[in-house]
């Protein structure tokens, strides 16, 4: 019986593990901080600050700068993505609108997180 995966699958499956575990990875560091020492979300203030405005931007950016600009200059996948993030924060936005019962201005995209967790 025959191989279910060839090597080009398997190495296009490494190049994406290798573009989401460090992203992921950094967000699983910071929770498991966050557990083994027990500290109130106050606390961590300053690890979301590092990881959201120090550590993940500069990772995002190794990964850009190592990417051949005609993968980037792709219309389709430019499209695609930008809708699909559009969609996510509408469907928050209602989110927070009917479920949570939130205003307008309380309802962006933090609003629904910070009402169902």
């Amino acid at each position: 019986m025959g191989a279910i995966y060839d090597e080009k699958d398997i190495a296009l499956m490494v190049d994406i593990l290798n573009l989401a575990l460090p992203y992921f990875g950094l967000i699983f560091i910071g929770f498991a901080c966050g557990k083994a020492k027990g500290l109130p979300e106050q606390g961590l203030a300053w690890m979301n600050f590092f990881l959201l405005y120090v550590s993940l931007p500069a990772l995002l950016f190794g990964i850009m700068s190592k990417t051949p600009f005609a993968e980037l200059n792709n219309p389709p996948f430019l499209v695609a993505t930008t809708l699909g993030t559009a969609s996510a924060f509408v469907l928050a936005l209602v989110a927070g609108r009917l479920v949570g019962r939130l205003s307008f201005r309380e309802s962006d995209a933090g609003g629904p997180c910070r009402q169902l967790w």
